[in-house]
């Protein structure tokens, strides 16, 4: 039986495309470096901005994405902030960071979603084939973390920023620490509703932080003036009215 290591043609690694993996790999830890220093990322930005639309308006969605997300690292890792507080500035991240990167898909991206949600309406339409095993609902998107198969009132990662519970059916609303009916409207549009209620917690959450630095003052408290000491005549007096 041949040996296959033997018969095989050698190639070596320096005439491989394995050098060039490096070589991407060098470069882009490079180029990383440089748009996360803010001096070189100001330059860059300037070079963009007097660039080909074609190449820099890419270019500049890709290092936006790169330090949204160094920014989002940091946020997590940051120990001066409460959980509350820290869960909605990761969650604005992730939004801008998904929202940058469906800039990047191609003009013609719609007609392929055009086509997948063709088929998902034929599949739905079509009677549902048994199984025991449970199928994520893929048409049913969270808007709170992303995820599959739950809106964002059932989110299991949605922290209330009165009490930080983490759970579902809790948003921070309707919090019983509130000690009160939720000021904010209710509305069948679940979009609108949502972005309300980030509105809203970004307030509530702003509101405590200042009231935290910057507490009222203490009332003054009131001066008796009513003398404690009596003169002999004032003593005579009292004594006789006695």
């Amino acid at each position: 039986m041949p040996n296959n290591i033997e018969t095989s043609a050698i190639v070596p690694l320096r005439n491989s495309g394995f050098s060039k993996i490096l070589d991407h790999l060098e470069k882009g830890a490079v180029a990383e470096t440089a748009i996360l220093s803010p001096d070189h990322f100001l330059e860059i930005s300037d070079i963009l901005g007097q660039s080909d639309v074609n190449f820099a308006a890419s270019a500049s969605l890709v290092i936006d994405i790169i330090r949204t997300t160094r920014h989002l690292e940091i946020s997590v890792n940051r120990e001066d902030l409460d959980p509350a507080t820290r869960a909605l500035i990761v969650l604005e991240d992730q939004k801008k960071i998904r929202a940058m990167a469906l800039h990047l898909l191609p003009d013609n991206f719609s007609d392929l979603v055009d086509i997948a949600k063709k088929r998902v309406g034929e599949r739905l339409e079509r009677p549902p084939r048994p199984t025991k095993k449970a199928r994520v609902n893929r048409t049913c998107i969270c808007r709170r973390c992303g995820g599959y198969g739950h809106t964002f009132r059932k989110c299991p990662d949605t922290v209330c920023c009165i009490c930080n519970e983490i759970g579902p059916d809790h948003l921070s609303v309707h919090c019983p620490q509130l000690g009160e009916e939720s000021s904010l409207p209710e509305f069948r549009d679940d979009e609108e509703y949502y972005e309300l209620l980030v509105d809203w917690e970004k307030n509530h959450v702003a509101l405590e932080e200042l009231i935290k630095h910057h507490p009222a003052p203490r009332s003054p408290t009131p001066i008796d003036t009513r003398s404690t000491t009596a003169t002999p005549d004032e003593e005579t007096r009292e004594i006789e009215s006695l």
